[in-house]
């Protein structure tokens, strides 16, 4: 280079150099005038370019320094061009800004004409390799023998080899994929990705890196996502068979209704009796509710709303109600009902028990035994004693229910509990139900801190055994004596009596109305919570024994009434019984009446014993006061 002008030079370099930006900077750099400038502010001109030189492939970075200094001899300016290659500094700094948010294990720089690898880094290790002797083929394919299954390797190497990645290349802007290694005994999970790294299309990145963890969440995720997917599968299935299941059930009995009422007006209208009609709608009604019941119960169980409202009961008061009721049904299929009356009566002790879901979990169990026991079976119904905690005042006791009935499979035993479960047996097709009585039962009892236990025989019956701890205390003889002593007529204590019925539906109001003066009972209707209110506060003081308040009303609600009586400044205001009586038929319903200040809370469709009873109850508490 020695005796080259500075154009000269500059045409050697231009001819080296294709970048027209880089060109165009050599030019200004190289220029006479921009060195005497550069000379006068003591400065040191430099720029970089990439250059191809000859034999060797692609392009190289390169750094152009100029020194410039005067001859002391003649005071003549000399300018040495000084020329660094730079290109692994710049090829590693170019990495290191396409890689910043990449991650990756291996980082290779191949040379696309001839398969040279470049620039080779591990990240694992932090070590830099260039100018590798192997070409990428060969080191992929040494890595392919080493740890990938020889059935495999083959069809890896296609897919991965340079003549593969530059022809996936030529229509996309990257080539991916994943390939399963195995390294000290473990598989080893490795994503690759290839993608030109420069505008020439004169060098190709690949990058690989271990997705092990990342495959194997995917994998859990997928897995979880699937069992979601089956769970949700089975819930819609489960929902569908359900409302299948509910509208068989449903309908079987609203055709009875129908049925019956449409025959029923037939035989009136031609003067015949209707007797046996009613009776079978009454039936089909009764059935209906059990299973708008059992259906509500299930949906507070599965919600979470389940409570408990427990206080002190004689085991006689919780049982005697349910035998009462189960007699009939027992006797009209001729079936022995024995039971340990005596010992239920004589038993002087209070537990401290829901009244009603005890009752519940009695009634579902010994309402199935009735319905499997053939004619001239046997249900039996006793109490047991487990064990006593005196010093906590906790008693473990069980009611134990058998029969012998047609019994159950061993296999139905494992799943008896779930919902919606029944055992289809020969013989057996007609007996109707929803499968969710003994569900509840369960769930009820497991709720308390209780179990029931089943043991069963095809062809032989079945036992349940329901264990469950309660608070107990003792009581004196005399303090249940006073009903026995006491049986009065029901219709003579309640005529005269007045009622306070408010109630928008006009049919409900008319029906309530009729069973109510049935015992001779006067009533006096209000349409809404507000006009109760006001005939409540217009009439004379003691004109009313009770009210009887509906909740879902238009104007004022009956919770809303019933706080705005309560407040009313009249002594009997405080103490007159109100009795809500609604379709709201949840606990928490039940609640809310009491919060509102009323004294009992009656679902709708109210049984006419029931309704009898509770105003006597609460007539004979408001007369001692």
């Amino acid at each position: 280079m020695i005796g080259l002008t500075t154009k000269q030079l500059l045409k050697l370099r231009l001819t080296h150099t294709q970048d027209e930006k880089e060109r165009r900077e050599l030019t200004r750099l190289m220029n006479r005038n921009t060195l005497m400038e550069a000379y006068s502010r003591i400065e040191t001109p430099e720029t970089e370019t990439q250059a191809r030189l000859p034999g060797i492939e692609g392009k190289l970075y390169f750094r152009l320094m100029v020194q410039i200094i005067k001859n002391p001899e003649n005071e003549h300016l000399l300018a040495f061009f000084v020329t660094r290659n730079i290109d692994e500094q710049k090829t590693r700094e170019e990495l290191v800004t396409r890689l910043l948010d990449v991650n990756y294990s291996t980082v290779l720089l191949i040379h696309a004409g001839s398969g040279k690898i470049k620039f080779g880094h591990d990240k694992n290790s932090e070590t830099f390799t260039t100018d590798i002797d192997q070409t990428y083929d060969e080191i992929a394919w040494k890595i392919l023998r080493d740890s990938v299954e020889p059935e495999k390797q083959e069809q890896i190497r296609r897919e991965i080899c340079l003549a593969t990645i530059k022809e996936k290349l030529k229509n996309r802007d990257h080539y991916s994929g994943r390939v399963e290694t195995h390294r000290n005994g473990k598989l080893i999970y490795r994503i690759w990705n290839a993608a030109y790294f420069d505008a020439d299309k004169e060098l190709i990145l690949m990058m690989t890196e271990d997705a092990t963890e990342s495959y194997q969440r995917d994998l859990e995720n997928n897995r979880k996502l699937a069992e979601a997917l089956e769970k949700a599968e089975k819930a819609s299935q489960a929902k569908n068979d359900f409302l299948s299941r509910m509208s068989h059930d449903m309908r079987t009995p609203m055709n009875a209704i129908l049925g019956m009422t449409y025959l029923a007006e037939e035989d009136e209208a031609k003067g015949m009796p209707t007797t046996t009609y009613i009776s079978q709608i009454k039936d089909s009604s009764q059935y209906l509710l059990g299973i708008i019941n059992d259906m509500l119960e299930m949906s507070r169980i599965e919600s979470g709303k389940f409570t408990f409202t427990p206080d002190w009961h004689r085991l006689s008061d919780l049982v005697m109600p349910v035998i009462r009721m189960l007699e009939p049904m027992m006797a009209e299929k001729k079936l022995n009902f024995e039971i340990d009356g005596e010992r239920l009566e004589n038993l002087n002790i209070e537990f401290y028990v829901d009244e009603q879901k005890l009752r519940q979990i009695m009634m579902n169990i010994l309402n199935n035994a009735c319905k499997f026991t053939p004619e001239g079976g046997t249900v039996s119904f006793r109490f047991g004693h487990v064990s006593v905690d005196a010093e906590h005042g906790i008693s473990t006791d069980q009611l134990i229910i058998q029969d012998t009935g047609c019994g159950m499979s061993q296999e139905f035993l494992a799943h008896i509990f779930q919902p919606f479960e029944q055992e289809r047996l020969p013989g057996m097709e007609n007996i109707s139900g929803t499968g969710l009585g003994l569900s509840i039962a369960y769930n009820i009892v497991r709720q308390m801190g209780g179990d029931i236990a089943v043991t069963s025989e095809m062809g032989k019956g079945s036992t349940f055994t329901i264990t469950h701890p309660h608070p107990y205390r003792f009581i004196d003889d005399d303090t249940s004596t006073e009903k026995k002593e006491n049986v009065l007529d029901t219709a003579k204590i309640l005529s005269g009596k007045k009622v306070l019925l408010t109630e928008d539906n006009e049919i409900n109001a008319m029906i309530a109305a009729k069973i109510l003066e049935n015992k001779g009972i006067k009533v006096q209707l209000a349409h809404n919570g507000q006009e109760a209110v006001d005939i409540f506060t217009e009439a004379p003081k003691g004109t009313f024994d009770m009210i009887l308040m509906d909740i879902r009303m238009p104007v004022m609600d009956g919770l809303e009434a019933a706080k705005q009586i309560r407040t009313i400044d009249r002594p009997d205001a405080k103490i007159i019984p109100i009795v809500a009586m609604s379709a709201n038929a949840f606990e928490e319903d039940r609640q809310l009446s009491i919060q509102a200040g009323m004294n009992e809370h009656l679902s709708k469709p109210v049984e006419p014993e029931i309704l009898y009873q509770t105003i006597l109850k609460y007539v004979s508490l408001t007369e001692k006061k």
